[in-house]
Formats: structure tokens, C-alpha cells, sequence
């Protein structure tokens, strides 16, 4: 039984593993986000998310890449988590353009940066085996 009074909104963690669950994310993701989100706060003097926008989630990835040294993919994570702790929650990030932007600036693969090679995660046809190399192969029959 829920021991929360019906008029109080419930807090932005329990709002993210929520969402993470409605989304049927594993429960280590949504460890992971949760610590993100925590983190995130944390470092930036306990200010709630709704309060910060791209700049203050671009100052955390920076650092996380330049003093940190995290690789790729613990880098995506954190950004993942934060713009998925941001639904909904009516902060800057919250599905806009800036969250966008954000994703593209800090992705790494060159396709989310606007780049001219895609990956085959992102429908990339021209690898062995794909529709490019099968379709000169075929008669013009269908």
C-alpha cells in the first residue's frame, strides 16, 4: 500500500524508475539511471533537474570525459539517464529542442552528429550481407 498522501506528487526518482519500468527497462538500467540522476543532483549542490538545462548536463558530461575518463558508452548512459529523468518533468531538457541538440552534440557516432556515415544501428544498409549487396544480385521480377 502506497503510504504517500494522494495530493503529494511523487519524487523524481520514484518518478524515473516509473517510467523506467512502464518502458519494461531492465532493473540493472534502471539501477544505472537512478544513479545518474543522483549523481547528476549531487554534483550540482542538490539543485533539482527541472531547475538545470543543457548547460549544466553538458558541464557533467564534460567533466566526466575530461577528468573522469569514462569510456563511450558509460558517457551515452549518463546522458540517457539524465534526458530520461528530464520526462516529463518540465525541465529544459524535457524532449525539446536543447535535448536534441545535446544528444547530438555529445554522440559519438557520426550519424547523430550529422556526419556523412551512418552505423548499422541506424539503418545502415551497405553492410555484407544487407539489401545493397543482394539487390544488383536479383532479376527485376518483384
Amino acid at each position: 500500500m502506497d503510504a504517500r498522501p494522494p495530493s503529494a506528487a511523487p519524487r523524481l526518482l520514484q518518478q524515473v524508475r516509473e517510467r523506467v519500468r512502464y518502458l519494461h527497462y531492465s532493473l540493472r538500467t534502471e539501477q544505472a539511471y537512478v544513479y545518474w540522476i543522483r549523481f547528476f543532483v549531487r554534483w550540482h549542490g542538490l539543485r533539482h533537474p527541472r531547475d538545470m538545462g543543457a548547460p549544466e548536463v553538458e558541464a557533467l558530461l564534460t567533466m566526466l570525459a575530461t577528468q573522469r575518463s569514462v569510456s563511450s558508452s558509460t558517457h551515452n548512459q549518463a546522458l540517457s539517464a539524465l534526458l530520461q529523468g528530464s520526462a516529463g518533468s518540465g525541465s529544459a531538457l524535457d524532449g525539446g529542442p536543447a535535448a536534441a541538440r545535446l544528444h547530438q552534440a555529445n554522440s559519438h557516432c557520426s550519424h547523430c552528429r550529422g556526419g556523412t556515415g551512418t552505423s548499422w544501428r541506424h539503418g545502415r544498409t551497405d553492410r555484407p550481407g544487407s539489401e545493397a549487396d543482394v539487390a544488383p544480385v536479383l532479376p527485376d521480377t518483384f
